[in-house]
């Protein structure tokens, strides 16, 4: 899904990702997830649950959020 997102967009999320560092075992509470991409890096090794409140982007999870296999994502 990352390979999608607009170049300035994908090095912004690394950056962050980067900040934040390694999470393990954690519980996660991802609002305003928007497309979910952050909720899909952190649940490779956490429990991730994202909360959109715009439908107009509940909308667009549904058609764009693949989890991988083993990722437990919850989307509220």
């Amino acid at each position: 899904m990352q390979n999608q997102l607009p170049v300035w967009e994908k090095l912004a999320k690394q950056i962050i990702w980067k900040q934040i560092g390694k999470l393990n075992g954690k519980t996660i509470l991802d609002f305003g997830s928007g497309a979910g991409i952050t909720a899909d890096h952190f649940a490779a090794d956490n429990q991730v649950t994202a909360i959109e409140p715009s439908e107009d982007m509940l909308g667009q999870q549904n058609n764009i959020l693949k989890v991988s296999d083993g990722n437990k994502v919850s989307l509220c």
